[in-house]
């Protein structure tokens, strides 16, 4: 998700630049553009320096802590086949601060399931980050037992 910045300065200056403290996004990392946007490219806390340069070829540079919380990303593993009135615990990992939604409408971090389907599940952060993943599940018919005895003719 872009982050987007924009000068608070006065008078307008002659011309700026900006470091986002995020070495890893290689040549993203720095910009000279009035109001940049900035994909960061990890979680973490990153100093975002801004160099203002104004008319009379005075300096100001101002920084400000970004804060990158991680995006929720569940996984279910791969689509799976069980034996019927087999029960699969289907996880989507647990976070105390994020919340759950399941396309059964359960809001639990995991579900028990016995059926044949498509599931789903969208993980919400608090500020509103979003990670979703879906597995399906299919289920083998009843086996027939084999006969006791086989007679040959």
């Amino acid at each position: 998700m872009p982050v987007s910045f924009e000068p608070n300065t006065w008078p307008p200056p002659d011309s700026l630049w900006w470091n986002f403290g995020d070495p890893a996004s290689g040549t993203a990392n720095f910009s000279n553009d009035s109001t940049p946007e900035h994909i960061f490219s990890s979680a973490g806390t990153f100093t975002v320096q801004m160099i203002v340069r104004h008319i009379d070829m005075r300096y100001d540079t101002a920084t400000v802590n970004i804060t990158v919380e991680p995006q929720p990303s569940p996984n279910l593993g791969p689509d799976r086949t069980v034996c019927e009135n087999q029960t699969v615990i289907l996880d989507a990992g647990f976070n105390p601060q994020w919340t759950y939604l399941w396309s059964t409408g359960a809001t639990t971090s995991s579900i028990a399931v016995s059926n044949s389907g498509t599931y789903g599940v969208t993980v919400t952060s608090p500020n509103g980050c979003t990670g979703s993943d879906t597995v399906v599940l299919s289920i083998l018919p009843g086996s027939t037992p084999l006969p006791k005895q086989i007679r040959h003719n």
